[in-house]
């Protein structure tokens, strides 16, 4: 599929968009389109994590032009299973709540169910972690204690965050949102998010409320996630359409003027706008929805474009990716290579970012392997 992959994607953008902006996806593209292909185009919406989007938008074209009925069959189980995660996430999170309650701990939804809400159907976003943001430092210590307690399966513990599965769902309880990789810039941000949860707003899900961030500081977390990861190993397609369809339906909501100079603070307001100029180009998205001026850097919002084509979901099916080696300092150093490579690659998005995220992997890494904790 990998040699296929310049007559894939753009088969694969037009059903995705059609579904994203609900409009019908151009059929002319599809009349020469053959079994073997319309497995590749199921297979790489796969890897992006928006199988149940592009069974939408192939609902969109003539009966003739659609794939065989095996393959709507497939497409269809796999929608179905989309959906049926989602509710099982959303009776978790309804749980979770009851049971957040009942210890006095207070948290905001991240991401996952709350950005679900403005999809065009929310059960076609395929879900990931259930994300909760203890932003009471005892609130998280008792969270803690009450995962211990129940003596289920865990992740180690991060300076970010604690994973768990429960119920068949992972679940992280986070101290903190998001970490940024300078110092100072995080130290801003970590305040700023602070400040932010006074303003909380709540979205309704199912029958009860869920407080999620206000939106200027939800617009500017989502987009600090997926850049993060992106400069780690990268991001797939799903990350975008958050922050697309959060942003389109939000943008009334977002002071401009404020926006930008937080952005700024952040060190995040270049990539922001060379993003931006990627989501405008080959995602349609309307330029009104961003509160800045969208970035002219045509050569670097390609880049990012392909560098997410070909990555997939969190950089996972890139090419080389799975090569990693079995030895323990031999993975270590074919990760730290392939971050390098990446930072050479992308620097001009965010050059001190690049090389701070090169420079902390080294730091974090040797303060691991001393304290025998890696």
């Amino acid at each position: 599929m990998k040699k296929n992959i310049s007559r894939i994607v753009p088969l694969f953008m037009e059903l995705l968009l059609s579904a994203l902006w609900k409009r019908k996806a151009n059929s002319s593209l599809f009349e020469q389109v053959y079994a073997d292909l319309w497995w590749d185009i199921l297979k790489y919406a796969k890897f992006q994590k928006v199988v149940a989007l592009v069974y939408d938008g192939i609902q969109t074209l003539p009966e003739i032009l659609k794939p065989s009925q095996e393959l709507l069959i497939f497409l269809a189980v796999h929608t179905e299973i989309i959906e049926k995660r989602n509710e099982k996430l959303n009776e978790t999170l309804v749980e979770l709540t009851r049971i957040y309650k009942e210890m006095d701990c207070s948290f905001l939804l991240l991401k996952g169910q709350g950005i679900a809400l403005y999809y065009p159907d929310p059960l076609h976003r395929t879900p990931g972690d259930q994300d909760l943001f203890l932003y009471k430092e005892n609130d998280y210590l008792k969270a803690k204690q009450w995962v211990e307690r129940l003596g289920v399966k865990m992740e180690i513990e991060s300076p970010k965050h604690l994973g768990f599965d429960w119920q068949n769902i992972h679940v992280e309880n986070h101290a903190k949102v998001a970490q940024l990789n300078n110092s100072v810039k995080n130290r801003s941000f970590q305040q700023y998010i602070t400040t932010a949860v006074e303003q909380a707003e709540t979205c309704k899900l199912g029958n009860i409320d869920i407080r999620v961030l206000p939106p200027e500081a939800n617009a500017i977390f989502l987009f600090a996630h997926l850049f993060i990861h992106f400069m780690k190993n990268g991001i797939g397609i799903r990350q975008l359409c958050d922050w697309i369809l959060f942003l389109q339906a939000n943008r009334h909501k977002i002071e401009a003027a404020s926006c930008i100079i937080h952005l700024k603070s952040f060190g995040l307001l270049k990539p922001a706008r060379i993003f931006a100029k990627a989501l405008v180009d080959k995602m349609e998205a309307p330029e009104e929805i961003f509160p800045f001026f969208i970035e002219n850097e045509k050569k670097m919002s390609e880049k990012i474009m392909n560098d997410i084509w070909e990555g997939g979901d969190f950089g996972l099916y890139r090419i080389g990716l799975s090569a990693r080696p079995h030895g323990k300092w031999g993975g270590y150093w074919h990760s730290f290579s392939r971050q390098s490579n990446r930072a050479c690659i992308l620097w001009r998005i965010a050059p001190n970012y690049f090389f701070n995220s090169v420079l902390k992997r080294v730091w974090l890494r040797s303060v691991l392997t001393i304290t025998g904790k890696g």
